[in-house]
């Protein structure tokens, strides 16, 4: 049987001036106990208490906080510290993000207007809006028939449904046919395409125009297919076929192709 008693060192931490930010480092000094609770023949473990403050030392090689505590040489107190965790001394060379689009930007940022609040509401309807392909897999429907909560099951693989660049004789355009087919119409199709979810009321026209703006200029999978656009109204071309080729100058682990579509 054991206890532990906590033990705070005013001189260390100060209850009214450290945050949830700081970091904390106890110890634990485990002890035995003989018989019975008696704070004359026992002794009890003590919770030492170190607060380290707020990260403020910055990885010379990748830019990361860390405390001083984390430097690799512990047993030495350099005035400028090196760490590993981070990128391993340099060794380890990760790309930083790049800055996004202006709009993007704005509709991501938590302190901006009430157009960009209701965008993140509603985010994933807009993602459906100008995604290329669908989800698809067997859901299992029959979960739901014998009450409780909702739950949403697939069994076997998962994959992403690529159909035909252009849709069939009096089908309406989806998912990545709406960047190349009745492109004049582009905006009330995508518009169209996710009223079948009644959700076509919460879509604003004008944002839908201006991401449609975005991506063209950003995106490089939209730019590639509109040049597929480009060939298939100015160049009477009947089959055409956008194909992913591979590059094998990098690494197969992180720009592997997808076994399937």
């Amino acid at each position: 049987m054991s206890f532990t008693v906590p033990v705070r060192q005013t001189s260390q931490l100060n209850p009214s001036t450290s945050t949830i930010s700081n970091a904390t480092r106890r110890q634990t000094v485990p002890v035995r106990q003989t018989s019975e609770l008696n704070p004359s023949t026992s002794t009890a473990s003590i919770i030492e208490t170190w607060n380290f403050g707020r990260p403020t030392c910055v990885c010379e090689f990748c830019g990361a906080l860390h405390w001083y505590e984390e430097r690799t040489e512990k047993s030495k107190h350099p005035q400028h510290p090196k760490f590993s965790t981070c990128c391993m001394e340099g060794r380890v060379q990760l790309p930083l993000l790049k800055f996004p689009p202006t709009l993007l930007h704005h509709l991501l940022d938590y302190d901006g207007d009430s157009a960009a609040k209701k965008f993140r509401r509603n985010i994933r309807i807009y993602n459906a809006a100008f995604a290329f392909t669908s989800m698809g897999g067997k859901i299992d429907y029959e979960i739901n028939k014998q009450g409780g909560p909702y739950v949403f099951r697939i069994n076997g693989q998962t994959y992403h449904l690529l159909g035909s660049l252009c849709p069939d004789n009096g089908e309406k355009p989806k998912f990545a046919q709406l960047y190349i087919h009745d492109t004049e119409n582009e905006i009330s199709n995508r518009l169209g395409f996710i009223q079948g979810d009644n959700q076509n009321n919460i879509l604003q026209e004008k944002l839908v125009t201006d991401i449609l703006h975005m991506l063209d200029n950003h995106n490089v999978l939209v730019k590639s297919f509109r040049m597929v656009k480009d060939k298939y109204d100015h160049h009477n071309v009947g089959v055409l076929k956008l194909r992913l080729l591979s590059n094998r100058s990098t690494d197969g682990r992180q720009n592997n192709l997808p076994s399937c579509s």
